[in-house]
């Protein structure tokens, strides 16, 4: 081995080793490269716990994410879950009541209606939805114009309207529906309607026979009260005469049965009477608040 001149070669005899003893000048440079390891390590010593504290605020950040996702993951299952009960609720309802329920879109095409509406015209989904009441329907050209008009009515004033309109059926008979359109609103804007009809032809059967009855009351009454009142009073004033006359004694009982009972007969013709007055004033005075 070749040994620089400023350098003191030394054997200890004592360890058996080799020791190199440096010159000031060797020993300076060895103390700069020393220094420049010590500085490099420290660099290298910081940048690792720097990539360690960032590693773990990763997989701090990951945990905590995938936990963050397991619960975001259940809130949206449960989520789901209610909105799938909701649905089927509605769907249910929607199906199951026996109105007639229908919705167009502003082109006044049929985009919806529930079973009770195909049932009423024997139809299937698919032969209604995307049509409209004229390629749908066989109606007059009037009651295809009527119809228009109402829904054209809903739409520009966005407001509900109920209408009675005689629907045909399959078998030519007209049916008397209640029919309640309302517009159908998204975010402020009207895009469609929905309608819901509801048969009331038996009621409407009903309510003209009880005006039919209401009549014949009233011309009864109105009977009462000209002619059998007059009638009464006639009876009444002849036997208040007649007992002004010398009668034998059995006609003067018969004038004064005969007195007494149209008297009392015409006593139940003005309590009938007035009976009948008081049910046609409460009858104006709910007609009245019911406006």
């Amino acid at each position: 081995m070749t040994i620089p001149l400023d350098v003191f070669f030394i054997e200890s005899a004592i360890s058996g080793c080799t020791v190199y003893m440096s010159s000031p000048a060797y020993i300076h440079a060895e103390s700069l490269a020393y220094e420049s390891f010590i500085n490099n390590r420290g660099i290298l010593g910081i940048f690792s716990v720097l990539f360690l504290f960032l590693l773990a605020i990763v997989v701090f950040f990951l945990i905590r994410s995938k936990s963050t996702c397991k619960k975001m993951k259940e809130q949206i299952d449960c989520m789901e879950q209610e909105l799938a009960i909701k649905t089927g609720t509605l769907s249910t309802l929607y199906d199951s009541v026996p109105d007639l329920i229908f919705i167009k879109d502003l082109d006044f095409r049929y985009s919806g209606c529930n079973k009770s509406f195909l049932r009423f015209f024997s139809m299937l989904h698919g032969d209604i939805i995307g049509k409209d009441d004229k390629q749908g329907f066989s109606f007059h050209v009037d009651k295809l114009e009527e119809i228009r008009n109402c829904d054209q009515m809903v739409i520009n004033t966005a407001r509900p309207y109920t209408f009675e309109e005689y629907i045909p059926s399959l078998n030519g008979e007209e049916v008397l529906f209640e029919t309640v359109k309302a517009p159908l609103i998204v975010n402020g804007s009207v895009i469609g309607i929905i309608g819901v009809a509801h048969e009331v032809t038996k009621y409407k059967k009903l309510e003209d026979e009880a005006l039919a009855a209401l009549c014949e009351k009233s011309l009864f009454i109105s009977c009462l009260n000209s002619e059998v009142k007059s009638v009464l009073n006639s009876i009444i004033g002849f036997a208040e005469l007649a007992k002004h006359f010398p009668n034998p004694p059995e006609t003067t009982v018969c004038i004064k049965k005969m007195s007494e009972s149209s008297n009392w007969l015409l006593r139940i013709v003005n309590t009938i009477i007035d009976i009948s007055k008081i049910e046609t004033t409460k009858k104006t005075d709910d007609s009245n608040v019911s406006r």
